[in-house]
């Protein structure tokens, strides 16, 4: 088996491991991960972790494993002439660092020169983006105008003004949202939780209720088709950039969660209210919303956005 091979190998290194290149420790690393990818039918995305990791040692490989360990300069000034990103650049040192974890469990080498390079990156503290005010008034008349063509007006309702992430929503239905109780409120599955293992109840606002009042609860809270009608509702709510690049019509999808997260901050002023409704941890609630400084008044105007008092009736989902 590989594994045999790979002990084998180690054996025949023992007494000489100073001499061991960095390419041949790499490649028996690299058939382990492999082998355990089939094994296990783990996603293609570990076999792209590899091929990071070997893009960020590829320079290195003809040198000595224990050389390399001590070279934590070179290998930063790789990394940063190839790769400006400071995210990829940490990709690059995390998945790199895997492998040399891999060495020190046997006994290879006796450190990771990774994470002091990791600490030498600048912090990432990328404040979010949301929509404004009007915006999200924009996206709200135009889904609820929509709705019989689109089905996304619960959608909406709930990314806007519940802050929950689009898989947590697409994990909701509508005995899961309780609107006629004296503390209306969702329920997300602990399944759909990115991080939390229990279910998390998340308070539903006045506007909220008044929104999802006028959803046909026989119709799915995310249709079918769901990307494809979310790009032409916010093309037609003139929010939607068909010209913007792949990375940035990504972000879209959690922009209105960030709108919410920034707005219910504003109204709140509660950091451990905030990240429980957003199930968010503190330190990503420090990094990305906290720098909004949004006046509570202005938070205030945002979750008023509800429907006119003439619009009070179902408006059912076709197709």
């Amino acid at each position: 088996s590989v594994g045999d091979v790979t002990k084998e190998w180690l054996v025949t290194f023992s007494d000489k491991k100073k001499s061991c290149r960095l390419v041949d420790a790499f490649e028996k690393w690299e058939k382990e991960e492999l082998k355990k990818v089939q094994d296990e039918n783990l996603s293609k995305k570990n076999v792209g972790d590899l091929n990071t990791a070997k893009a960020t040692l590829l320079p290195f490989f003809g040198e000595s494993l224990h050389t390399v360990a001590e070279k934590g300069h070179d290998i930063m000034d790789h990394v940063s002439s190839h790769w400006s990103n400071t995210q990829t650049k940490k990709n690059h040192l995390n998945k790199a660092g895997k492998f040399f974890y891999w060495c020190i469990s046997h006994g290879l080498v006796e450190k990771n020169p990774f994470p002091a390079l990791l600490k030498k990156l600048p912090r990432i503290s990328r404040e979010v983006e949301a929509y404004t005010i009007d915006e999200a008034k924009g996206i709200m008349d135009a889904a609820y105008k929509t709705n019989s063509e689109y089905g996304l007006l619960a959608y909406y309702a709930i990314a806007l003004f519940a802050g929950c992430r689009p898989s947590e929503i697409k994990g909701l239905n509508w005995d899961m949202i309780i609107l006629g109780d004296e503390e209306p409120h969702l329920t997300v599955s602990a399944a759909k939780t990115k991080k939390n293992k229990s279910p998390r109840l998340v308070d539903l606002r006045e506007n909220a209720v008044a929104w999802l009042s006028l959803c046909d609860r026989s119709e799915p809270i995310v249709p079918i088709g769901f990307s494809k009608r979310r790009r032409k509702l916010l093309s037609e709510a003139g929010v939607y950039d068909m010209d913007a690049s792949k990375a940035k019509k990504m972000k879209q999808a959690d922009k209105p969660r960030h709108t919410f997260g920034t707005f219910y901050y504003g109204l709140t002023k509660d950091v451990g209210d905030t990240t429980y409704q957003m199930g968010n941890s503190e330190k990503v609630f420090q990094a990305h919303y906290r720098a909004a400084g949004i006046p509570k008044s202005k938070a205030e105007k945002y979750f008023s956005i509800s429907p006119m008092p003439s619009k009070n009736k179902v408006v059912p989902m076709v197709g």
